[in-house]
C-alpha cells in the first residue's frame, strides 16, 4: 500500500479477508476499515468471533461503509458509529435483515427497503449484548439469507421466471 493515501481514496471495497487458523485476520482490510476509529477493533473482533461461535462459519467481506457477512447471502452488517448511545459508550452499528419486522427498544431504526425485507438497526458495545435475544434474531437473519439465496439461483438471469427442469 501507498504511504500518505488518505482514507477516501483506498481500495477497500469487496475485498475479502482471510483468516489463519484460528480464525486471527490476515489482512489489511478490517484494520483499514478502523482507520478512523481504531479503539473499535478489538470489540469488533470479539463480536465476530462470538457470532462465529453461535452461529457457524460466515463469509466477510469489507467495503468502504460497513463489514458484511454473507451466509449464504447477506445477513448483517456492521459499521461505524452514526449516532451517540445514551450511556456513552463506545460501539459499532449492527445491522440485520428480516423478512417482518422487529419492534423492540434494541432497535431504534427500521425499514423496509424492499417488500418482506426489514432492515434492523441496532448497536454493541459489548459480548454482554449479544444476549440470547439479539443472537437469536442474527440466526433468522441467516436463515432468511439463505432462503433469499436459493429463490435467486432458481430463476432465470434473463427473464427473471422460475427455471423449469
Amino acid at each position: 500500500m501507498t504511504e500518505g493515501r488518505d482514507w477516501d481514496r483506498m481500495e477497500v471495497k469487496g475485498a475479502q479477508i482471510e483468516r489463519t487458523e484460528d480464525g486471527a485476520v490476515n489482512d489489511l482490510s478490517v484494520d483499514l476499515f478502523f482507520m478512523k476509529q481504531p479503539e473499535l477493533l478489538p470489540l469488533y473482533l470479539e463480536i465476530e468471533r462470538a457470532v462465529r461461535d453461535r452461529l457457524g462459519d460466515f463469509e466477510v467481506v469489507v467495503q468502504k461503509s460497513q463489514i458484511t457477512w454473507k451466509g449464504p447471502g447477506s445477513f448483517a452488517a456492521l459499521w461505524l458509529p452514526r449516532w451517540k448511545r445514551p450511556d456513552g459508550r463506545i460501539y459499532v452499528g449492527l445491522s440485520f435483515f428480516l423478512e417482518f419486522q422487529v419492534e423492540s427498544p434494541r432497535i431504534p431504526y427500521s425499514t423496509e427497503p424492499y417488500p418482506n425485507r426489514w432492515t434492523h438497526h441496532t448497536s454493541v458495545a459489548d459480548l454482554g449484548e449479544l444476549d440470547e435475544e439479539l443472537m437469536g434474531w442474527l440466526y433468522l437473519s441467516k436463515e432468511f439469507s439463505g432462503r433469499r439465496r436459493r429463490r435467486k439461483s432458481r430463476k432465470s438471469c434473463n427473464t427473471g421466471q422460475p427455471i423449469v427442469k
